[in-house]
């Protein structure tokens, strides 16, 4: 492995366990560069978006976002195990740990009881298993209670980095859970499938809690037909679907990540000659309308500028059938320059 650790620092939180594996795996930079910080992320970024997926736009109360009238996602809490770079919340340092406080969760639960619509409530962050099992108990209850929720999700990379946080004793607290429970786990390269997380799956799978994968198309980590084909084959492998490839979100800092549309939908054409079934590619518009086929966009405009082509793309919908958005199509905005 190159010496990455010269330009990617670690981060000061990292699971040893996790670090331990980027550090002596063959591929271990990938990881390094997915998640260590770097002064790339500091550069001048004019093509960022401020709120690249729209969450100002669908945010009825603090700390739940809500882009379909079935599902509404709440920020349990900031902390992460990894605070990968490439993330779209990745603002938040460690040290700014924010919770919803009993006050903000009496108000999620009172919302919930009035919007009825609402089926599956997704727990997410920050990563929802940084907080302890009591808290997470308490959270699953509160938000089993409502009569109209059917089920709930959580959203964690802790069986990715951090697999010996998933014990019998956590396991046992979500199949005592009022509802349902599945798990997204967002492995994003080959390197992260390990002993430790099918491990951490089979003791979800065996306590009756599914698991899925989505993973972000990532330049420098996974933004190739053969990384990609690695992973999703190894996770299908053990039960484990990948759901979505999602399509770059724009943040603040990660320009070194991005692919552009086009670039994109090329990589997922070559996938689609290597994998049967395939994930689906999408992308979380950022109007807030929630995530569309990136196949669905359609070019519009094109222009040369010093820097190389611009591409505007227009999403026509139609939005899915619970969008909770005003805004309808067309919806336009410029992609990523490219080099041509």
């Amino acid at each position: 492995m190159k010496n990455t650790e010269k330009t990617h620092a670690f981060p000061e939180n990292w699971p040893e366990e996790y670090l331990r594996l980027a550090m002596t795996h063959p591929d271990g930079e990938a990881l390094f560069y997915a998640c260590g910080q770097s002064v790339e992320e500091y550069a001048p970024d004019s093509e960022a978006l401020f709120d690249p997926t729209g969450e100002s736009r669908c945010a009825p109360i603090p700390f739940v976002y809500r882009k379909h009238i079935g599902k509404a996602l709440v920020l349990v809490t900031s902390s992460c195990f990894s605070y990968c770079r490439f993330c779209f919340r990745r603002a938040s340092p460690p040290s700014s740990k924010k919770e919803p406080s009993v006050d903000d969760l009496c108000a999620i639960r009172n919302w919930l009881f009035s919007n009825e619509a609402v089926e599956e409530v997704i727990l997410s962050g920050g990563d929802p298993l940084t907080l302890d099992d009591s808290k997470l108990a308490t959270l699953l209850t509160i938000f089993g209670q409502p009569p109209g929720v059917k089920r709930l999700r959580i959203h964690s990379r802790a069986p990715v980095v951090n697999p010996k946080r998933v014990t019998r004793e956590l396991v046992e607290i979500f199949k005592n859970s009022a509802k349902p429970i599945s798990m997204i786990i967002h492995a994003a390269h080959p390197a992260e499938l390990r002993r430790e997380l099918w491990r951490c799956a089979e003791l979800l799978l065996d306590g009756g809690i599914g698991i899925l994968n989505q993973s972000a198309l990532l330049k420098g980590v996974n933004a190739d037909p053969a990384t990609l084909c690695h992973l999703i084959s190894k996770l299908r492998s053990r039960g484990i679907e990948t759901k979505y490839i999602h399509h770059t979100d724009r943040a603040p800092g990660n320009a070194k990540f991005r692919v552009s549309i086009r670039e994109g939908l090329s990589i997922l054409r070559k996938l689609s000659g290597l994998l049967d079934d395939p994930p689906d590619y999408v992308i979380d518009l950022p109007n807030g309308a929630g995530k569309f086929p990136v196949s669905s966009l359609s070019v519009v405009d094109k222009v040369s500028t010093p820097e190389g082509i611009k591409r505007r793309y227009r999403w026509n919908g139609p939005v899915h059938d619970d969008a909770a958005t005003e805004e309808r199509p067309p919806f336009e905005w410029w992609d990523i320059t490219e080099q041509e």
